[in-house]
């Protein structure tokens, strides 16, 4: 399994689904896709982190990624939650499985 990063399809597809206006330069669209993608990603992580944030931290995160990210066939890198509110995003490469052409033993 390798990941590779999103293209502008990708990028496009998720500003739709959240039915954001879509900006006309990659960089711009890379921008907003991130930004969004890690707001939505801290505010789960303190909802779901409750009261005790600390000590949930990690299974917050976990229960946010699979939801967020996991579902839609992404995988996040980075996040941050501090000053701006970011992840970055991979896709997962899928290769196209072949058949061996096997010997006979004789």
């Amino acid at each position: 399994m390798s990941l590779n990063n999103l293209s502008k399809k990708d990028y496009m597809e998720i500003l739709h689904f959240y039915k954001i206006p879509i900006p006309t330069n990659i960089e711009e669209i890379r921008e907003k896709v991130e930004s969004v993608m890690g707001k939505k990603m801290c505010k789960c992580i303190k909802k779901v982190g409750g009261p005790n944030y600390t000590q949930g931290e990690a299974r917050a995160i976990g229960i946010c990624t699979r939801s967020i990210f996991k579902n839609k066939g992404l995988h996040r890198g980075k996040i941050t939650c501090k000053n701006k509110p970011r992840v970055e995003m991979k896709k997962k490469k899928t290769k196209r499985k072949t058949k061996r052409k096997t010997e006979r033993m004789k």
